[in-house]
């Protein structure tokens, strides 16, 4: 099975002017994704294209909102719309996740998977991880289309779009029916893992790292694990 990573990162320094390093963050995702066999595309807008294409990297762009929240959902509808896709089994993650291991085997047969937090009061689905099969690109695009045209400007907005897309949320992992798809909540720990992580922590179990965060707490540990974990030097400053 092939498999296409679509990260996402909009270069916002005027909104953003103590953002975390992540370009720097994306060449290690790229670079965790070739080590299993898997294509790196960033989506973005056209404004940050050339950075990404001078740091040696695949962008797919597109002109987006300036609201971070919004670009992040319009462009994932745009890629799942658009014939690029095509072909493509896509796995939506972050520019603060790491590929650890192949998981195509342990892919679950759905038309929409996405790391779920059970139990958890506000945040139980995350964005780090999202699978969409090749065969029901089709039908799971007007979802997608939904969810950004839901997505308002405010922090994790685009999380809560797609809750509200979702909803109920189930009481337990599993493939549940959803808007005439099947949709595979499955365990974040395993698929999205990074909450509250431990550098020293190897996550050997882990499909997906997602370090989750500001550009104070969550995003330096990235390169700390990477760093210890075979995945990348410590950058420098």
């Amino acid at each position: 099975m092939k498999i296409t990573v679509c990260s996402f990162w909009v270069h916002r320094p005027k909104e953003y002017p103590k953002a975390a390093p992540y370009l720097d963050m994306l060449k290690i995702l790229d670079a965790s994704c070739r080590r299993v066999g898997y294509d790196h595309v960033v989506l973005t807008d056209c404004r940050t294209s050339e950075a990404i294409e001078c740091a040696g990297l695949t962008p797919y762009m597109a002109d987006l909102p300036d609201s971070l929240m919004r670009s992040t959902t319009e462009i994932q509808a745009r890629w799942l719309e658009s014939p690029h896709s095509r072909g493509c089994n896509t796995v939506f993650v972050g520019a603060d996740c790491i590929i650890r291991q192949d998981f195509r085997d342990a892919l679950p047969k759905c038309d929409l998977a996405i790391a779920f937090m059970k139990g958890h009061k506000k945040w139980r689905l995350n964005n780090g991880f999202m699978f969409v099969p090749a065969d029901s690109r089709e039908k799971v695009a007007p979802l997608f289309r939904l969810i950004a045209d839901d997505t308002g400007a405010a922090m994790c907005e685009d999380m809560i779009a797609i809750e509200r897309a979702l909803i109920p949320m189930p009481k337990d992992f599993g493939i549940h029916r959803r808007r005439a798809l099947d949709v595979a909540f499955l365990p974040l720990d395993r698929w999205n893992h990074g909450y509250q992580i431990n550098p020293a922590d190897p996550a050997s179990d882990a499909y997906v790292m997602h370090f989750m965060g500001d550009s104070f707490t969550g995003k330096p540990l990235f390169f700390e694990w990477a760093a210890r974990h075979g995945f990348a030097r410590p950058v420098s400053n």
